[in-house]
């Protein structure tokens, strides 16, 4: 860092998830879902207390993941900005709390994936006049990824939950009217599978707690529906999704065939789901930012 004796913190905003950890260390000492949560039993204002955000109508975390009722889920980011820079500010703040650091005593480090300059102003002015940061650092993903691996040149393939990337990175700086984007990632895949297994059910898949379970004196379990219009569309589809994502991972897995037999066997068992996906165009977007780290 740029001093031995201040502590630097790096924070990883992606779409889908965010990391948090102690420059340095090997992995992160904190993740968490990328979302953030509005109570709709309060009304919605975020005030100003000494210079911090007031969180008591938003919840992060696993205060909020575990929670589906009473809660509107929102996302931090959104097509690569900001979503609403209240929220942000709340959830850098949140992610501060939980490595129990003191904002005033530790420089920020932090992985920049958009190009949105007032993105950047606003977040570092919140840094430095909210926070009291010492020190403000950022550098783009795709030149961290080369780093991580000992290169400073090399064409990066970056797979998200909502988007792809391909970025050539030429001595640490990022080619950007070479850069291809693609808005299709995970949660694509995810909500493919989701919209196949609902497809065949003939009925929407549910996460557990829409469900009442009865248990019978020979130990058998029935699942009873529940009144669930008391919950936001937006908490339930975010249970759906990561109910979809649990199957995902656990029932789908990369063809790498052996041999021909293997291959016939695989593509026969997922047909449906590759069907589905080989049907969908897949659209390239080519990156309008500036040239420059």
């Amino acid at each position: 860092m740029f001093c031995d004796d201040i502590l630097g913190v790096c924070v990883d905003v992606g779409h889908k998830k965010t990391a948090v950890g102690y420059i340095g260390d090997d992995c992160p000492r904190y993740s968490t879902s990328s979302l953030s949560g509005v109570r709709t039993d309060m009304p919605m204002d975020v005030e100003i207390e000494n210079g911090q955000a007031s969180t008591t109508n938003l919840v992060f975390g696993e205060n909020l993941t575990c929670r589906h009722q009473g809660v509107r889920y929102l996302p931090i980011l959104e097509k690569e900005a900001i979503r609403d820079h209240n929220h942000y500010n709340a959830f850098i703040e949140y992610l501060f709390g939980r490595m129990r650091v003191d904002t005033r005593e530790s420089a920020l480090f932090m992985s920049d994936q958009n190009g949105n300059q007032l993105d950047k102003d606003s977040t570092v002015q919140f840094a430095f006049e909210t926070l009291e940061i010492p020190a403000y650092f950022s550098i783009k993903k795709s030149i961290l990824s080369l780093f991580a691996n000992g290169r400073t040149t090399g064409l990066v393939l970056e797979a998200g939950a909502n988007q792809t990337q391909v970025v050539p990175v030429v001595e640490g700086y990022t080619l950007a009217k070479s850069t291809i984007t693609s808005p299709v990632g995970g949660e694509t895949l995810t909500a493919n599978i989701l919209s196949h297994i609902e497809e065949k059910r003939g009925k929407e898949l549910l996460p557990h707690f829409c469900y009442k379970y009865n248990i019978d004196a020979e130990f058998n379990k029935e699942a009873t529906p529940i009144d669930i219009s008391h919950i936001d569309p937006s908490a339930l589809l975010f249970h759906k999704m990561r109910f979809a994502q649990e199957l995902k991972e656990l029932l789908f897995k990369v063809s790498t065939p052996s041999d021909d037999r293997y291959e016939m066997i695989y593509v026969a068992a997922h047909k449906p789901i590759l069907s589905i996906m080989s049907s969908q165009t897949v659209p390239q977007l080519h990156s309008q930012q500036a040239d420059g780290a």
